[in-house]
């Protein structure tokens, strides 16, 4: 009744209040920050570890279980569940919503630091990553082009993706697609038997002649330089002239006696189709 009898006695007050009010919500509205992609951050991180060459059930019980048992006595782990593939375990953590996930991700790391030598020796670093809804692309770019596959996925890959990831505001850029070239050396297995030779010593032999290293210096009274020794393959005919071993003559076994090179590409896993 107050507030009716004030109204009829003082309306001016009444309408100058009003007013007051409509320009504070006026003014507030139009300062209110908005976002069409809030950043978010999920209570959910991953622990992927390589370890070539195994099968699944061995990722399963040397990498991925022992993974869990450490990582279960972390705080405020509510879900852990993984995947294990041939020669890669996946280890998925999903925390309570109250946790600190930058702390837990430290003290996961610290937990699985510990258990290194429990793991086996051959599997690379676990790694971990925190899931994020910025981590996902914003903007697919589709090219194509008349020139050849190979031609044009390493123009993308080595000019084109270099320069957008230099723009400003630009995080990470992904290539996804393309025919992406491939040296492959298909091995003769009656001409390895022959010449008493394994896959190994051919891969060793491919490996230490495709080098680029430094070799010394040269000093003068006035300068320095350094000397590099460049035996990086530069054609197809380098590679088919590697010299893999000697025979009983002591004559060089080169690498296009027992093998086949082919400048090709590689087999696709992933398909990018445009329109």
């Amino acid at each position: 009744m107050n507030i009716t009898k004030l109204s009829v006695n003082r309306p001016t007050l009444v309408v100058v209040v009003f007013t007051v009010l409509v320009f504070l919500g006026f003014f507030s509205y139009k300062n209110l920050n908005y976002e069409l992609m809030p950043s978010f951050t999920s209570p959910i991180f991953t622990i992927a570890t390589v370890y070539p060459g195994a099968s699944p059930s061995e990722v399963e019980n040397s990498v991925s279980k022992k993974i869990e048992d450490v990582i279960s006595t972390v705080e405020n782990v509510e879900n852990i569940r993984s995947i294990s593939q041939e020669g890669v375990s996946m280890v998925i953590v999903e925390l309570k919503l109250s946790a600190d996930i930058d702390y837990t991700l430290q003290e996961a790391q610290r937990k699985i630091n510990s258990i290194k030598s429990l793991l086996p020796e051959s599997i690379l670093d676990p790694t971990i990553t925190k899931f994020s809804i910025n981590d996902f692309p914003i903007m697919n770019i589709g090219a194509t082009s008349s020139m050849a596959p190979t031609e044009f996925y390493d123009l993308v890959k080595h000019r084109i993706k270099p320069e957008l990831e230099r723009l400003e505001g630009v995080g990470a850029v992904n290539l996804s697609g393309g025919n992406e070239r491939e040296i492959r050396v298909n091995l003769d297995a009656a001409k390895l038997e022959t010449y008493n030779l394994s896959a190994l010593q051919v891969l060793q032999a491919i490996q230490s002649s495709n080098q680029d290293f430094p070799t010394g210096k040269i000093k003068t009274n006035d300068t320095q330089m350094v000397i590099r020794l460049s035996a990086k393959f530069k054609s197809i005919k380098d590679i088919e002239n590697v010299i893999v071993a000697y025979n009983e003559n002591n004559s060089p076994v080169k690498l296009k006696d027992i093998a086949e090179v082919l400048d090709t590409e590689k087999d696709p896993d992933i398909l990018t189709r445009v329109d």
